[in-house]
């Protein structure tokens, strides 16, 4: 019930919502008093009152069209549901619209005098369904008028008397059957009359004759139609008068006002005042100088002035950036100093600035002057220059102010923090004077002043302090000092040597970077060498790429290349320290393409400028300043065009130049074209990069493999760049043809350029995104994997040692599966922590290194497989042995010319700070060489006979490989001779065949070039340990390569014994023979010799363990 209830009352309330509100009906009337005897039964009373509602609550452009409107009736105002005579309601009225015919509005149709005497207002109200109008308004009689009592004498005034003699005379004048001579006469009568009674007298008389005269009702139509042009075209003299009196009014109104403008504008010279007031007033007795005669001619000449006032006030105080031409030393000009502070802070010589000089001109100029525009477009000008040179100049002065700032931090950072605490003061003080002289310099309003705040800032107290600590910290151990900067330096010199050897530069490229890195003489230069050298190739291929750029000129070329070859090449990281990709060189390069496209546009403008200049809009112009607008741009233009000559302006530049050229030109003819949107450069990039994704349906294009292999995130952006460059082309190309068009609307400069930057941007991005690809070439790895495949079925691997072709197939393994990782065909792509056995793909660089370490160590692996096919030997016929022969003492075995001679036991040092290559900055200033003396005195011991390692790692002595471990022959594992002899085999024929085998001379030569290795790393080791100057860093390198030196040896003489072994059994099998177990007697000394050898070379192992270990305590 309530629910139903609450509907009902929110029907009722939407219906009386939607019902339309009543109109308040609002106007403007005043009570006429009439000063003559009678009521409103007249029509000319009728019309008057009507008149009166009419004028006070309506408008309209046209009164005299109402003149015949009025009649006894009503005066209807919306004739066919139209507004008749253009009435709109006046302010501070409502509801008085006229009718249109929308009854939903409603509005005013009439308005009358009813029979009562009342003035009624008809029309529709708003919402009205009636078909005949309505009353809206109604005024009562009483209201309209007050009447003149009968027998009351009227005195009007003189003024009531002329304005109701005027409106008489008007009556007259209207009346169309009067002819004109009665209509002059009753005028002269209504002149002469001294009351108003007369004048109604008058009017009547002319009533009555009008009505006696015979008229006929087409001359009265006739001279009403004169009557009727006559009255407007006296209203329009008249209205035409009145204008010219009220602009006569005006312009003397706005001359006094301009005078005072004139003479308020402090900053104009008395003679230009005196010329503009002469311009505004006239001069007397000179008629050719009349003065303004219009409100507009009065406003042209304040502008002027306002403009010249502007120009001289920024003359004097607002272009302090411009230079006067007074900066050279000896000028006393109140400009000389901002000038001086600007040449200085800049880098330029004294000289006026052209956009001052073209202001000044525009003042100057006379015959004619010039106008406000002109020399607001010139002030203009020389303001956009001003803030240009102030801008410059406050970077120069910040730039100055960052370097004194970074000599301080350069120094400082120098110290320890024990040091910086005791420079504290001095150093913030400083660094104080120069953030306050930066926030001086940024609020600076003239050069001078940025000069001054430059020059104030003094660094010398903070310098000298630190040189004081530096200086004492030096005397108070300058050993230790000095020996922490070389080890610093030492491990960065080494840090990066590891990089350059890891990488795939040439050698002489490696030995030349390495050659750099160790004469490098302070910290950072190893580092930067390094990342240049890394990057010499793409430096190299940047330089080319530049000259390759036909179109920019030497300067600019030279620009661009000077940022190049001055570049740390060290790549840029965003706002969260990642690395993009992209470094100064990648910058440099897209911004010389840009720049050479926007040359190749301003040649192509420059051929049509050449060709305009000699054309019909260029001669036939009047315009001197358009004109000198066309030369200048064109001129500019040219210069940049110079290649010998030009200057090194970039891209934005260049096309500046362009806008001007091309607007010079259409001021002058607005149908000229300019050169359309260049898009070769984006074109060919797109052509070109195109090529790197492989294609989803051609198997014949791969793609290339420096986007195979980049990460996931810099693909995309390339992607998202290439689309976004292919739809720009297109819509360049589009819109290049559209322009060819002889119909086309010549695209403004701004429009052209708007649309040449949506190219230049997609350029740049796309050039930016192809660099930030984080791939790397794998095709060197690929043709060696291709290449190694073949491998397995020849000679050198199927004969190599097992450990060589285990080393070689584990190479090739790992690099199969790079190749996949790189490329995402692995189910995941390894990144940092996930094993030690997982490489780090997280970067470019690091890609590279696991790529140029897969490289490295198949083609080594390839390089070690030294297997040769055996070549069966011819076994010699030999007598049967005598009996008791084989009972000797065995003289010929006691193992010349055996594998084991020589040293072995050593192990592999590694690299790096646990092999001893590592400087660690905290070390003690003694430098500690026990280890080096270890590892002297092990190699001394490995060199005496019967030793063959040291550390417990005797084994492979020069008698022990062949024929027993020990010394004595004959005795042992086995009396070699009489084994072999008991075997029926010649023992000095096996011995004989084995020493002849080219695989055991290969091993005795590797061998001995190990051993003179050592010998070497020995001799060096001693020098180094008999050096009291020597560093920690050369005193472990030492000790490092003396056992690497030892492992090598050993590694030789292992492998050299083994081989022997191998040999000999083949030998002896193939000597039919009786002496079976002399054969395996010895093979089993054989066997005994490789055991000792290998037990020597474990030895050497642990002693490398043992250094190791050392070097990670003392760290």
């Amino acid at each position: 019930m309530n629910n139903e209830k609450a509907l009902r009352e929110l029907i009722k309330k939407i219906a009386d919502y939607q019902k339309p509100k009543p109109v308040e009906y609002t106007y403007n009337f005043e009570k006429l008093t009439l000063d003559h005897e009678g009521d409103l039964t007249d029509d000319d009373y009728k019309k008057i009152v009507v008149e009166q509602f009419l004028k006070k609550n309506y408008t309209t452009t046209d009164w005299s069209k109402l003149a015949n409107a009025y009649s006894k009736s009503a005066t209807v105002l919306s004739g066919n549901n139209a507004n008749t005579y253009n009435l709109t309601p006046a302010a501070g009225t409502s509801g008085l619209n006229i009718y249109t015919g929308d009854k939903q509005a409603g509005g005013v149709t009439s308005v009358g005098i009813d029979s009562s005497g009342d003035l009624v207002v008809r029309g529709w109200k708003a919402g009205s369904t009636d078909s005949h109008a309505e009353e809206l308004i109604r005024i009562k009689k009483a209201d309209l008028f007050t009447p003149k009592p009968k027998d009351q004498t009227s005195t009007p005034s003189a003024d009531d008397l002329k304005k109701f003699k005027e409106q008489a005379k008007e009556l007259i004048n209207r009346n169309p059957k009067l002819t004109d001579k009665q209509k002059e006469d009753y005028k002269k009568q209504i002149e002469n009359a001294t009351t108003k009674e007369q004048i109604q007298n008058i009017l009547k008389q002319a009533n009555d004759q009008a009505g006696k005269n015979n008229v006929k009702p087409e001359d009265i139509k006739k001279k009403e139609k004169e009557e009727k042009e006559k009255r407007e075209n006296e209203q329009k003299e008249k209205d035409k008068k009145e204008r010219e009196k009220k602009q006569e009014e005006q312009t003397t109104k706005d001359k006094k006002s301009a005078n005072d403008t004139i003479d308020g504008l402090s900053d104009l010279t008395q003679d230009e005042k005196d010329k503009l007031k002469e311009k505004l007033n006239g001069k007397s007795g000179d008629t050719s100088k009349s003065g303004a005669k219009t409100p507009e001619e009065v406003q042209q000449i304040v502008n002027e002035a306002q403009a010249r006032n502007a120009a001289r006030k920024a003359i004097k105080d607002e272009l302090p950036f411009l230079d006067h031409g007074t900066g050279a030393e000896g000028k006393t000009d109140t400009t000389h100093a901002d000038d001086a502070a600007l040449n200085e802070l800049l880098g330029t010589k004294s000289g006026k600035d052209s956009t001052l000089t073209d202001l000044e001109t525009a003042l100057a100029k006379t015959n004619p002057a010039a106008t406000a525009e002109e020399i607001k477009n010139a002030l203009d000008t020389a303001k956009r220059q001003n803030a240009i040179n102030e801008e410059n100049a406050k970077n120069s002065g910040l730039a100055k102010l960052d370097a004194l700032l970074q000599q301080l931090t350069d120094a400082e950072n120098g110290l320890n923090e024990t040091q910086k605490e005791a420079v504290k003061q001095k150093v913030e003080a400083a660094k104080t004077a120069i953030n306050g002289a930066k926030d001086t310099v940024n609020k600076a309003t003239k050069p001078s002043d940025i000069k001054t705040a430059v020059d104030g800032v003094k660094i010398e107290d903070a310098l000298k302090e630190i040189n004081t600590q530096v200086t004492n910290a030096q005397q108070n151990n300058k050993q230790q000092q000095e020996n922490e900067n070389k080890d610093a330096l030492a491990n960065e010199k080494k840090e990066q040597i590891a990089r350059i050897n890891a990488s795939n530069l040439s050698d002489a490229d490696k030995q030349k970077a390495i050659d750099d890195i160790n004469n490098a003489k302070k910290l950072g230069d190893p580092t930067g060498i390094a990342d240049r050298a890394l990057k010499a190739k793409k430096i190299a291929d940047a330089l080319a790429a530049i000259d390759k750029l036909g179109h920019l000129n030497n300067a600019q070329k030279q620009a661009y290349k000077d940022i190049i070859n001055g570049t740390a090449a060290k790549n840029h990281v965003d706002d969260k320290g990642k690395d993009t990709g992209v470094d100064d060189i990648d910058d440099a390069l897209a911004n010389a393409i840009n720049t050479d496209n926007a040359m190749a546009r301003l040649e192509e403008l420059k051929v049509i400028a050449d060709k305009f200049a000699k054309g019909d809009a260029y001669k036939n112009s009047n315009d001197a300043n358009k004109k000198k607008a066309f030369d200048g741009a064109s001129t500019a233009a040219g210069a940049v065009l110079d290649k010998a000559k030009g200057d090194p302006k970039d891209a934005d530049q260049v096309n500046e130049l362009y806008k001007d050229l091309l607007k010079a030109m259409q001021d002058l003819d607005n149908t000229v074209k300019g050169a359309g949107v260049k898009t070769d450069a984006l074109a060919a990039e797109i052509d070109s990069d195109k090529n790197l994704k492989p294609s989803e349906t051609d198997p014949k294009t791969p793609g290339d493999s420096v986007y195979n292999t980049s990460s996931k995130d810099k693909k995309e952006a390339f992607d998202k760049a290439l689309k976004d460059a292919e739809a720009a082309l297109q819509t360049a190309n589009s819109d290049n043809e559209d322009a060819k068009k002889p119909t086309s609307t010549p695209l403004t400069p701004d429009q052209e350029a708007q649309k040449q930057k949506a190219v230049d941007d997609a350029l740049d991005k796309l050039i930016k995104a192809r660099l930030a690809l984080d791939g790397v070439n794998t095709k060197p790895l690929q043709d060696e994997i291709d290449k190694n495949n073949k491998v397995k079925n020849s000679d050198k691997y199927t004969y190599s040692t097992k450990e060589k072709q285990t080393a070689f197939d584990t190479a090739l393994s790992e690099a199969n599966e790079l190749i996949k990782k790189l490329t995402g065909a692995a189910d995941q792509q390894a990144q940092p922590g996930q094993g030690t056995q997982q490489p780090d793909l997280s970067t470019k660089e690091a890609k590279q290194k696991a790529l140029d370490a897969a490289l490295k160590k198949l083609q080594d692996a390839a390089k070690a497989l030294d297997g040769t096919k055996p070549i069966e030997p011819t076994p010699t016929p030999s007598p049967l042995p005598t009996p008791g022969d084989g009972t000797g003492a065995g003289t010929d075995n006691t193992g010349s010319g055996n594998a084991g001679s020589g040293n072995a036991g050593s192990g592999n040092a590694g690299s790096g700070s646990e092999a001893g290559y590592g400087v660690n900055d905290n070390a003690p200033t003694i430098v500690d060489k026990g280890e080096l003396n270890i590892q002297i005195d092990s190699a001394e011991t490995d060199s005496k006979p019967g030793n063959a390692g040291a550390g417990n790692a005797n084994a492979g002595s020069a008698t022990g490989a062949q024929g027993g471990a020990g010394t004595s022959s004959g005795s042992g594992m086995g009396t070699g001779t009489a084994g072999a002899a008991n075997a029926g085999v010649d023992n000095k024929a096996v011995n004989n065949a084995v020493e002849n085998a080219p695989e055991v001379k290969q091993a005795d030569a590797a061998v001995k070039q190990a051993a003179a290795t050592l010998d070497e790393a020995l001799a060096q080791a001693k020098r180094v340990a008999a050096d009291p100057h020597a560093t920690q860093a050369q005193v472990d390198a030492a000790a490092v390569k003396l056992a690497d030196a030892r492992k090598a040896l050993a590694d030789a003489q292992a492998n050299a014994a083994k081989v022997r072994a191998a040999v000999r059994s083949r030998v002896i099998k193939g000597m039919r023979s009786r002496g079976n177990a002399g054969v395996a007697a010895g093979a089993d000394v054989a066997t005994a010799g490789l055991m000792a050898t290998m037990i020597a070379a474990i030895g050497g192992a642990f002693v490398t363990r043992r250094m190791r270990a050392m070097h990670a305590n003392r760290d």
